[in-house]
């Protein structure tokens, strides 16, 4: 049986960091890559491929068009997130339903305060 190679690509990479909490990796990895800021998922949660797309530990799904900020937002990672705003994150992108990193940053999950 044929192994199979499984690359990720690196937003998707960053992304975990973020989710981790990880902010000392996060600013590091932004440093080498600071295209990270503002490139967009191109891939997120379907009906089809919810669970692979749901983080749990921040109890949030990561959708089509999500930026690093819409989940850092979602994480509430306050220094990431205004670490990315510093390199020219969009505060204004939309993901493939609409919503902005705002909308994220709202978004209460189990055991959020309310």
């Amino acid at each position: 049986m044929k192994a199979v190679n499984k690359q990720i690509d690196p937003l998707s990479a960053f992304v975990e960091v973020i989710v981790s909490g990880d902010i000392a990796t996060a600013i590091r990895l932004l440093d080498a890559s600071p295209h990270l800021a503002r490139e967009r998922s191109a891939r997120g949660a379907t009906r089809q491929a919810a669970k692979e797309n749901f983080f749990d530990r921040i109890q949030h799904y990561i959708s089509e068009g999500d930026t690093a900020l819409h989940v850092g937002a979602a994480a509430k990672q306050t220094r990431i997130v205004k670490e990315l705003i510093t390199r020219g994150a969009d505060v204004r992108a939309r993901n493939r339903r609409g919503a902005e990193p705002l909308h994220y940053a709202v978004d209460g999950g189990p055991g959020s305060p309310a």
